[in-house]
């Protein structure tokens, strides 16, 4: 048998199928189920409207956001770019201290002390240590501005849609921020050969805390925001079949039979 015949066997059955659902309602609805049976179901479903209408769903996304948003407010900028100075000259003094000279990097020495040793400028182990660690650590420094301004108009915004898209954009913007960064290493040649494969190396290491509190936030942000999707479809559901002029268990019926069909399409895309 060839496919699309097969094909539409196979849709024939189920829309029959979704017809005998529908027809089945009817036919008990009308002959079979008493009116006060009706009118406590409508009862029943008017209450779970007005319960689901009462439900506030908690905003844990972004009270997570205000919370990071807090703290990072005490210090502010200031306290950001002195955090950041004093990581630049404690590991600078650590590379000093573990050794001072200048090598190429031939591949027998890790990442971490080439860039601590490999450029002698002036003749200054610590000044190369300063100059090397700063553009490295440029990358979480601009990934924090990102992330802070993302926060605030996460937090600042009254609108759950923008709050949303904020949060599906930020690993975007946040690797988008330390683009010029790595623009800089390229053009003007910092460290040499492998200067811009090391700043590569060491970025993806120091963005993940970033990436990793933009990944919670999503998760947290969009599930609330399926929860309310949901439960507006189901209101609207619950209030077209508590009208009195309609009957709940054919339109219970009638929504199975457009399930059963749903079903069967993704079923059919699935297999395509």
């Amino acid at each position: 048998m060839p496919s699309a015949v097969k094909n539409l066997y196979d849709w024939g059955f189920w829309l029959g199928a979704a017809a005998l659902i529908v027809s089945v309602g009817r036919f008990l609805d009308e002959y079979h189920i008493r009116s006060d049976t009706k009118s406590k179901a409508r009862d029943l479903l008017i209450r779970a409207f007005f319960y689901l209408e009462t439900i506030n769903l908690p905003d844990i996304g972004r009270r997570i956001a205000r919370r990071i948003r807090a703290f990072g407010s005490r210090f502010g900028w200031i306290g950001v770019i002195g955090l950041w100075l004093l990581g630049v000259l404690m590991l600078a003094t650590f590379f000093t201290i573990t050794g001072a000279r200048s090598y190429s990097l031939r591949g027998q020495h890790s990442p971490l002390e080439w860039m601590g040793h490999y450029v002698d400028l002036f003749g200054s182990s610590i000044f190369n240590s300063v100059f090397n660690y700063g553009v490295v650590s440029l990358t979480p420094l601009f990934a924090g501005i990102a992330g802070w301004l993302l926060l605030r108009l996460i937090t600042d915004t009254k609108r759950d849609s923008l709050a949303l898209i904020t949060a599906l954009l930020s690993p975007l913007a946040i690797i988008i921020s330390i683009l010029p960064i790595g623009l800089f290493v390229g053009l003007t040649g910092w460290g040499g050969t492998y200067g811009l494969a090391v700043w590569f190396f060491f970025s993806g290491f120091l963005i993940v805390p970033f990436l990793f509190l933009a990944a919670i936030l999503i998760i947290l942000i969009a599930g609330r925001s399926l929860l309310q999707a949901l439960r507006f479809v189901a209101m609207r559901m619950f209030d077209a079949a508590s009208e009195p002029t309609r009957s709940p268990f054919v339109y219970g019926c009638a929504f199975l039979s457009v399930l059963v069909l749903f079903v069967k399409l993704l079923l059919g895309l699935n297999n395509a």
